[in-house]
């Protein structure tokens, strides 16, 4: 249950986050809701496997840095899924640092938390 339970967190995170980004820099890309809860949902299943795959305790800055890089590549192609949205380089990598952070803080309050 506490997988689970995980999973959603980190999906709610996403979504905030993507959601977040959208609002405040419309400029650089346009994502409406469904985009958001489509491409939050990818986003989420790649990052939970990889923070399965590679735990934290391993290497901290590799699973960081790769969930980054699955984050930027996620929104910068995924939105041709969608004929509606638009996406650039600084919109997907505002993404991507926006998700990191919250990632940080994810590990800190969840991870870490119940390892303990």
């Amino acid at each position: 249950m506490n997988q689970v339970l995980s999973f959603f967190v980190k999906y709610l995170l996403t979504i905030a986050s993507l959601a977040f980004v959208a609002l405040f820099a419309p400029r650089h890309g346009y994502l409406n809701l469904t985009h958001t809860l489509v491409l939050g949902l990818v986003i989420t299943v790649v990052n939970f496997i990889i923070d399965l795959i590679v735990p934290r305790a391993v290497n901290s800055f590799a699973a960081g840095a790769l969930e980054f890089v699955v984050t930027f590549v996620v929104v910068k192609y995924g939105y041709l899924m969608f004929w509606d949205a638009n996406v650039n380089w600084y919109f997907a990598l505002f993404c991507a640092l926006t998700l990191a952070l919250a990632d940080v803080f994810y590990h800190a309050q969840f991870v870490r938390r119940k390892q303990m």
